[in-house]
């Protein structure tokens, strides 16, 4: 199993177990192990071996007590690699609290692995390694077992992006491994996200999120084993960002024909309507250019067609012997002569009627 530490303390055989658990646990001498971390600092101090009491201090904060003396202790694991398989011993606070076996793609989690570990770490030929670890990571493992495994493949369909993405979606607890061509990488996620991660290949090897970058960019076939875990306390769930609200496209108005105002309007209205239909009407010609002076113009042209249809009419009437009296109607287009005067210029507009008359000509 690859482990994304924080310090390597050890790296040796596995014959030094119990040496270096006891020199880990206890020094024999009377002083101090001063610790430096990201956010504080601390101080543990003995006497005569013991560890009598611990100080911790982060800029103007400072606290000292005896209760201090257990957080400061290792926190980490014990990296066990025997012929058979591989094992891990989780240390919190100075203190084994549960044990690991991986052998090809069979996995265990629980207390109960701690003992048979380091008994098999004392007598047995192996290498060890020992790593400090996140608190995150450490809280990770403890108390939890393996509850169930899947195994898959991943390609063109489902990367790795996508198989992580699916599990922080899922809200899954579980540590997943991935193996390419060229490389291996270990996943451990829980409450929606990622709480560590490590990546091997042949020229490096990456841990925290440059490990988890890499995952998610490798590219190619690759098998993928899932352990879900169960017990253990509960992880804190990471909200997801919201997303953007998705604009809705409102249903198009439905579009009314004209008004009918005959039947010869009617006829020519067509079918009805439905909801959302388009009506394309067909394109007209332009009006005439007209120049300034149009208004005028329409005007006369108008007289003068009043004037022949009015002559036409009375010729009509006296070759059948009746007598018609001429009406003339005839209406003049206004022009603008002020401001005041806002009628707009509209077009001549001539009407010529015939109606008989009793008593002869007028």
């Amino acid at each position: 199993m690859l482990i994304p530490f924080t310090q390597v303390v050890f790296e040796g055989l596995s014959r030094d177990y119990d040496a270096r658990k006891k020199e880990l646990a206890s020094a024999r001498f009377s002083g101090c192990f001063r610790l430096a971390f990201a956010d504080f600092e601390g101080v543990v101090f003995y006497e005569d071996g013991n560890p009598v009491i611990g100080l911790e201090e982060s800029g103007d904060w400072m606290a000292l007590g005896e209760d201090l003396v257990v957080s400061a202790g290792f926190s980490g694991c014990f990296r066990l690699a025997f012929a058979d398989f591989e094992g891990v011993v989780f240390y919190e606070g100075g203190k084994p609290i549960i044990g690991l076996e991986e052998s090809g793609d069979w996995m265990a989690l629980g207390e109960e692995l701690v003992a048979p570990l380091e008994n098999k770490a004392s007598v047995a030929d192996g290498s060890m390694a020992i790593y400090r670890l996140s608190p995150d990571l450490v809280a990770f493992f403890s108390g939890r077992k393996i509850g169930g495994t899947v195994e898959t493949e991943t390609g063109p369909l489902l990367g790795p992006r996508a198989l992580v993405d699916n599990l922080l979606r899922d809200r899954s607890a579980c540590i997943l491994r991935i193996r390419g061509p060229a490389w291996i990488s270990y996943a451990f996620i829980a409450g929606g996200r990622v709480i560590d991660a490590a990546f091997a290949a042949e020229r490096e090897a990456l841990d925290g999120e440059r490990a988890a970058s890499a995952l998610r960019e490798a590219a190619g076939r690759a098998t993928a084993v899932i352990y879900f875990l169960e017990g253990g306390a509960p992880f804190v769930e990471v909200t997801p960002a919201p997303e953007p609200p998705v604009a809705v496209a409102s249903p198009p108005s439905p579009v009314q024909a004209p008004p009918e105002h005959g039947a010869g309007h009617a006829a020519e209205a067509g079918p009805a309507l439905g909801a959302g239909a388009v009506r394309h009407r067909a394109p007209q010609a332009p009006p005439p250019p007209r120049d300034r002076a149009g208004g005028h113009r329409d005007a006369e042209a108008g007289q003068r067609a009043g004037a022949g249809a009015l002559t036409a009419a009375g010729a009509g009437g006296q070759a059948k012997g009746k007598c018609y009296k001429r009406i003339l109607v005839l209406i003049i287009p206004r022009t603008r002569h002020g401001p005041d005067d806002r009628a707009p210029a509209v077009p001549a507009v001539l009407s010529v009627a015939r109606a008989p008359v009793a008593g002869g000509h007028s």
